[in-house]
């Protein structure tokens, strides 16, 4: 049994593909840097000494790690949803990081995904609940986490007219 096992093993390692992103990273002046990856636009940064700013026109570590799993759970759910059939009508969210002081620098505490999804009809709310589940499980962001995440869906459906409906 345990050969077996191990030849299926084999198997899947032999299938499987690696990726790598690349991306590089340039100090510019004082707190801020360009980020680069090739085929890409390059992207400004900025570190701020302190969590509120008055710097607003550049992306700081912790936008980027909230755009980050933003998208990877988006990615997740849309795969989920699209292996289960589900007709999705929009889909969008919003990623909020708590930041604490200890002693002079902060940290991250908690971060907050709410993802709202816009279905055609309520018959599928069933469908994109169980999608979303499984979205969740598959989060390969939240794994790799020191930080607390919470996901907390939202519901919407569209009626004929274009309205939207929403049931949390």
């Amino acid at each position: 049994m345990l050969l077996f096992r191990y030849a299926i093993f084999e198997n899947y390692l032999r299938t499987m593909k690696e990726y790598f992103y690349e991306v590089h990273l340039s100090w510019k002046e004082k707190r801020s840097g360009l980020l680069r990856s090739p085929g890409l636009a390059e992207l400004e940064t900025f570190s701020p000494e302190t969590p509120v700013s008055e710097e607003k026109k550049r992306w700081t570590p912790e936008q980027l790690l909230a755009g980050s799993l933003s998208s990877c759970f988006m990615k997740a759910f849309l795969d989920s949803a699209e292996a289960a059939g589900l007709k999705i009508v929009g889909y969008r969210s919003q990623c909020f990081i708590k930041m604490e002081q200890s002693k002079d620098a902060y940290h991250p505490v908690a971060i907050l995904l709410q993802p709202t999804i816009t279905l055609s009809d309520e018959m599928s709310r069933k469908t994109a609940t169980d999608c979303i589940t499984e979205a969740e499980s598959f989060f390969c962001m939240s794994k790799i986490l020191r930080i607390p995440l919470d996901i907390h869906p939202q519901v919407e459906y569209m009626h004929s007219k274009r309205s939207v409906y929403k049931n949390s």
